[in-house]
């Protein structure tokens, strides 16, 4: 596969709905082996003939979920995480929301080697992150905002930084010295083919 994304996901929407996402999802996954592409598997299940699939990126794989059960499902909202090449696939989630009327599809992608941080959650309803930094110092870590991500590396990382840009100097006096610390901000994009 290509630079490897990953991709958390929200899927909400009509109890029935969700019901036979998880339901397509659960029958792909207790027999991974015979599927070739999970993607076109899904879409597959939801309706889709091969002819249709012939021009679709279908170059995604789904994860199974911690606990007892392949998928979960919590206060009517499915929980799926997947890896797919270069990006999240909006065009195709996009064929699963049509096949599933009343849904919204929500996701945080996350891909290093393009620098792809970014999510279509703009109200934070699932994904509350703003940051991610990683480091060979500290544990990669997630920050729902600036203050917190400051504090953060002021308690941990031997600074005495107390603003962004107090922030943005400590890293670049950081790469001066080889020290590795890569900070990225998760952005919004907006498609209106996955939420209403």
């Amino acid at each position: 596969m290509a630079n490897t994304c990953f991709n958390s996901i929200r899927v909400s929407g009509p109890a029935e709905q969700i019901s036979k996402l998880a339901a397509a999802l659960t029958d792909i996954f207790r027999d991974k082996n015979r599927h070739t592409s999970m993607m076109r598997s899904l879409l597959t299940a939801l309706g889709y003939d091969e002819a249709s699939l012939s021009d679709v990126d279908l170059r995604e794989d789904f994860q199974l979920a911690d606990g007892p059960e392949p998928v979960k499902v919590e206060n009517g909202v499915l929980f799926l995480s997947s890896e797919s090449a270069w990006s999240f696939l909006n065009s195709t989630w996009a064929l699963v929301r049509k096949a599933l009327p009343g849904t919204e599809i929500w996701y945080l992608a996350e891909e290093y080697s393009c620098e792809v941080f970014v999510t279509n959650d703009r109200r934070r309803r699932f994904f509350t992150t703003k940051w991610f930094l990683d480091s060979e110092e500290v544990e990669p870590m997630y920050f729902d905002d600036d203050r917190s991500l400051i504090e953060y590396v002021h308690d941990n990382c031997d600074s005495t930084v107390s603003t962004m840009v107090d922030l943005r100097r400590f890293l670049d006096d950081a790469e001066n010295e080889d020290r590795f610390f890569s900070l990225h901000e998760i952005s919004y994009e907006f498609d209106k083919n996955l939420v209403f």
